[in-house]
Order: structure tokens, then C-alpha cells, then sequence
């Protein structure tokens, strides 16, 4: 990808040599592009979702590959790099990959491996084998994707009133039908919690100091913080 995007400005020296329905293509590519990128920058800045865009460059990209590949020089010039860009995928696919196999295989359990991949896994685990199935989990600030409970969490929108508010928090805790609460210590949050405990709203059920945050799955980069599991009574 690195290449193809490099060879995008190739386009200028190129277009000359392109037909009346490629420029036009083109040109409307180019406008796509341009709102896509604004939307992009305007909103939510995620690397991910720029990949469309991509795909866009990468149509430029091709119709200079076309032409370079009419010419001795730039023909071997492409090959070398489309050779080599196809050895480093592969050798990049095999080495990323390997973390896989052992689970892939059978040889390493599920729960070993996840234990190894996802932030918090023991205490999602507990949650999943230490409560009833119709249990209902406010999730504080983490993706819920691995609990096998039904779960909610709370609106940012609604975060300050929670947090500043007992009344409010009971009230959201009694709508939302709230069971648990599974909190990867969060400072704002640390008020409310210690005056719904002390007005008997909620308890203690878990906590770990070290529970396991990864920071990178791929370099199994750990870093460590505390987690509380409260019981809600209302």
C-alpha cells in the first residue's frame, strides 16, 4: 500500500496520456475523495476510517502503474517493488499470524488466549460465571463485547449528572434495571460509587488491583489497573 500510494502524484506527469472518460472518472474521484476527507477530519479522526479513501488513491495509483509499466526502466523499477511489497506482506502475514496458532491448533485454551488479547478478561470471566443470566451490567467506559450478560452503559451526555448526582445515578441504575456494575477504575467516578456504598445502593463484590490492561495485542505489551465489581441493591 505504502508504493501504490507513493506513486499517486504520478498522475500529473501521466495525465496527458489518459482518454476523456478516465479524467472524468477522475475528476468526480477527486471530489469523493475531497468530502470523504473533510467528513474525516471534521468528525472522528480514526486511521480506520480513512481505508475508502484507500481504495480511491489506489485507483489513481493503478493508472500510473498502466503507463510506467509501457517503459523498459520503470517496468523492472515496478516489479522490484511489487516483489518485494509481496515478500514483505508474506513474511509480515506469517510472523503476525503465528500468535494464532497455538489456539487456532487446539493447543492453547480459549481462555488462556483471550486472558492474553483482552483487557479485563478475568474479570468479564468473573462476571460471566458469577452472575445470573438475566443480569443487566452497567460497563463504565469499556466495549462490552465479551460479556455474555446483557449490558448498558452511560451516555456521555448523561455522565455529569451521574457522577454529581446521587439521585440522578439511582434513578439511571432503577431505568436501566441495573444489576452489577463493572468499573476499570475511573477517578470521576470515584465519589459516587463511595456515596452509593455508604447509602447501601451498592456493594463490593470483586476488586483487583492488577487487573491486566493490553495495550498492544500484536508486542503483548501489559500494563496493570485496578478493577471493581459492585453489587447493586435497589
Amino acid at each position: 500500500l505504502p508504493y501504490n500510494l507513493a506513486l499517486v502524484p504520478g498522475l500529473i506527469f501521466y495525465s496527458q496520456k489518459l482518454n476523456f472518460l478516465q479524467k472524468k472518472a477522475i475528476k468526480y474521484l477527486i471530489i469523493i475523495a475531497f468530502i470523504f476527507y473533510t467528513i474525516w477530519f471534521m468528525g472522528y479522526q480514526q486511521k480506520r476510517y480513512l481505508l475508502p479513501l484507500m481504495g480511491i488513491l489506489n485507483i489513481f495509483s493503478s493508472l500510473v502503474i498502466v503507463e510506467m509499466y509501457k517503459h523498459k526502466i520503470s517496468r523492472y523499477c515496478l516489479r522490484f517493488l511489487l516483489y518485494s511489497t509481496l515478500f514483505f506482506s508474506i513474511i509480515y502475514s506469517v510472523v503476525f499470524n503465528a500468535q494464532f496458532l497455538g489456539n487456532a491448533l487446539g493447543l492453547e485454551s480459549k481462555d488462556k488466549f483471550l486472558d492474553k488479547k483482552v483487557s479485563y478478561y478475568q474479570e468479564i470471566k468473573f462476571i460471566n460465571d458469577q452472575t445470573p443470566k438475566d443480569a443487566i451490567i452497567l460497563v463504565n467506559d469499556l466495549k462490552g463485547f465479551y460479556f455474555n450478560r446483557r449490558w448498558v452503559y452511560i451516555p456521555l451526555y448523561m455522565q455529569s449528572n451521574f457522577i454529581n448526582n446521587s439521585k440522578k445515578a439511582i434513578q439511571f441504575l432503577k431505568k436501566e434495571k441495573v444489576n452489577y456494575i463493572f468499573d476499570p477504575y475511573r477517578e470521576r467516578f470515584e465519589n459516587i460509587w463511595n456515596d452509593l456504598i455508604a447509602s447501601g445502593h451498592i456493594e463490593i463484590i470483586y476488586e483487583n488491583l492488577s487487573a491486566k490492561v493490553i495495550k498492544s495485542r500484536s508486542l503483548s505489551d501489559i500494563d496493570y489497573q485496578r478493577v471493581v465489581i459492585y453489587q447493586v441493591n435497589l
